[in-house]
């Protein structure tokens, strides 16, 4: 006969039992003694402390079903586990944990709670199968390797969660040199795989109705208090975005986002180019890669989902640039795209963002398990960067974009170069990085231009600090695209942000340091002033007499009839110019077709606003951490005069290097 083994329960002893706590009231943290030991826990974890002691009383009152009890108990503690382990990886945790926000208080007690799990699995394995049977009965053999191997049965999803550490510092003082160390007493061995220091503020998508995260706020806040934690709550999932340059690049309103850039795609060679998969999942699975182009390495904590989510956000056009087998030394052949994986990757990446979630669909699937259930929206995608005099571009090209096609039909695809009329694309890209002179000269080779659309998704005038002078220049520049709207479908400064110790590259149009701290270069503020009077039609400016070769000036109108209209006007020169603009109001016959009666008559302007940007000091004149906005547009307004016949001029002074924005409504502007 097999001998029968005792189930003795271990002993802890709660200080806050689950029974005390009303229905109607939130949970609160309480505290449980395990081996002299206090560990701080929420009342599901203790919840599952009656639960184990309820099973380990049925297996103590019938010892024939020990083992059956042990086997439940090991279920029970795996799938606490799994639930606790997407808690902290943030990975879908708000919609399997049925949790609105995620704060860090969640985080660090569900370590706290898995840890104390890790403690009791020993005092498990002794009541179940100490003193183990000479010949254990079959039954038991799988559940005694999993209780001996309690670490298995305790982290299923990390290899031990109980290893991830989460905690909360307060700096005493900002700098712009701070330095993250950590520290550790005593002897062996200890190897780390990720570190992360992410702001109390870090700025995350809005997700819930406003009022019922002002009620999580303040239930957070009544819980931190009990637990003796912080009140700071972090987003539902780790985003990498400084809330001031998120602010800041909401501010320019941007028409569309090209993402992840140019060079940073390639990569020197197609062992450092960018391979999304690698940017998806739980930050701390990120493997991060080697941005060779620029000498320093990649977390990719911004990776494809953090930018998709960032540009629904800011309400902008998100452009995906993929990697098609090219990189600025080495080019994959073109029978081997599919074997070496780039034209598969194409396809994954764009199923990972306009695909529904299926039990098919694997990238699909891991956006929702991101938390992500709904796909995103996508118009463009660019086949390459700057890759048209690299080997077989061509090839790569027709065979990446006829699988596209055949898949997402309505995709408009960017190629790096005019290829010809024998290839089908929405437009192709022009990348332009030349002195100030030249760069505001090109706008008279745009003017002339005759051929498909052009996305001019990379350009900036070289200076050797961001000045006002460079910044007038790219003004002239963007004055053409707006002026021949119909042939320049996009343009984009490039790059976009810049840290202060690690500028690789001038210029940038914002720059921001370690504390926080940012500022916008003077290119930051003409761009703001050509997005936030952006148009919908292309307006005809008449300049009358000769043209001068430093002045420019657009026209944008915000619908078909021109009723409200923006005009830049731009001088490049080192002289003060004063120029004659002269207003008509628009004819009555189309105010009837399109306003009502009260809105017929045009009304009587004194003065019409204008924003002035220029400087003392043009060629040396910008921003700093110091001056944030000492070079930003000035508001100031010009004296309109009535001429007869409804129409009226003003006069414009601009100063030398300067440019000037005027919005005008129910009038023309020639």
């Amino acid at each position: 006969m097999q001998q029968q083994q005792q189930c003795q329960p271990p002993s802890f002893h709660p200080q806050q039992q689950q029974q005390q706590q009303q229905q109607s009231q939130p949970a609160r943290p309480g505290g449980l003694m395990l081996n002299g030991k206090r560990f701080l826990l929420v009342n599901t974890t203790l919840m599952l402390f009656k639960l184990l002691d309820e099973y380990l009383s049925v297996a103590d009152s019938s010892p024939l079903y020990c083992v059956e009890l042990g086997q439940h108990v090991v279920d029970l503690i795996r799938l606490f586990n799994n639930q606790s382990c997407q808690l902290v990886l943030g990975a879908g945790a708000v919609r399997t944990a049925g949790l609105r926000s995620i704060s860090a208080k969640h985080l660090a007690l569900s370590c706290e709670s898995c840890y104390m799990l890790a403690q009791l699995i020993p005092a498990l394995r002794t009541v179940f199968l100490a003193p183990p049977p000479a010949s254990p009965l079959p039954q038991q053999q799988p559940l005694q390797q999993q209780l001996v191997q309690g670490d298995d049965v305790g982290s299923d999803s990390l290899g031990g969660i109980w290893h991830e550490m989460v905690g909360l510092m307060t700096p005493t003082e900002s700098t712009m040199d701070a330095r993250l160390a950590i520290r550790f007493t005593g002897a062996g061995y200890l190897c780390i795989e990720w570190v992360s220091l992410m702001p109390e503020d870090a700025w995350n998508p809005p997700k819930a109705d406003a009022q019922e995260n002002t009620k999580d706020a303040e239930d957070e806040d009544e819980e931190s208090k009990a637990a003796d934690l912080p009140a700071l709550r972090f987003s539902d999932k780790p985003y990498p975005f400084n809330r001031a340059l998120v602010k800041a690049l909401s501010d320019m309103q941007p028409q569309f986002m090209r993402f992840p850039g140019g060079a940073f795609v390639e990569g020197v060679d197609l062992g450092t180019a960018l391979r999304w998969k690698s940017t998806v999942g739980p930050p701390e699975r990120r493997p991060g890669h080697p941005n060779a182009n620029w000498g320093y390495w990649s977390t990719d904590g911004l990776g494809l989902f953090e930018f998709m989510e960032l540009a629904e956000e800011l309400d902008t056009e998100p452009v995906w640039v993929v990697n098609v087998g090219i990189s600025q030394s080495e080019s994959t052949n073109p029978d081997q795209l599919i074997s070496d994986g780039w034209l598969q990757d194409t396809l994954d990446a764009l199923e990972f963002i306009l695909e529904d979630a299926a039990p098919e669909k694997r990238w699909a699937n891991l956006r929702a398990s991101m938390g992500r259930d709904l796909p995103w929206s996508l118009t463009y995608v660019t086949l390459g960067n700057e890759e048209c005099l690299r080997p077989w571009y061509a090839q790569h090209y027709e065979r990446v974009a006829s699988a596209i096609r055949a898949r997402y039909s309505r995709l408009k695809l960017i190629a790096n170069c005019d290829l010809g009329p024998g290839f089908d694309y929405a437009a192709w890209e022009f990348h332009t990085y030349r002195d100030a002179g030249s760069t505001f000269r090109l706008r008279t080779l745009f003017d002339e231009y005759q051929g498909r659309p052009v996305a001019v998704t990379e350009f900036a005038a070289m200076t050797s600090a961001e000045t006002v002078q460079g910044a007038i220049a790219e003004a002239g520049l963007m004055t053409a695209m707006e002026r021949n709207c119909d042939k320049f479908m996009m343009g984009a400064f490039a790059p976009l942000l810049g840290h202060a110790q690690l500028r690789s590259w001038r210029p940038n149009l914002i720059v921001f340091g370690s504390d926080g701290s940012w500022y916008g270069t003077p290119s930051y503020e003409v761009q703001k002033l050509f997005m936030n009077s952006a148009g919908s039609y292309c307006g005809q400016v008449r300049m009358d007499g000769s043209r001068d070769s430093h002045l420019d000036a657009s026209l944008v109108c915000k619908d078909e009839l021109c009723s409200s209209s923006a005009t830049k006007i731009v001088n490049y020169g080192a002289n003060a110019t004063e120029i004659l603009l002269r207003l008509k109001p628009l004819p009555l016959s189309k105010m009837l077709d399109r306003f009502s009666p009260g809105m017929m008559q045009h009304p009587k302007i004194a003065k019409l606003p204008l924003w002035e940007l220029s400087s003392q000091n043009p060629s040396i004149d910008s921003n700093g951490f110091m001056k944030p906005r000492v070079l930003s547009p000035r508001e100031k307004y010009s004296v309109i005069r009535n001429i007869g016949r409804g129409w009226r001029e003003a006069n414009i002074h601009l100063p030398p290097y300067s440019m000037v924005l005027v919005e005008v409504k129910d009038v023309y502007v020639v």
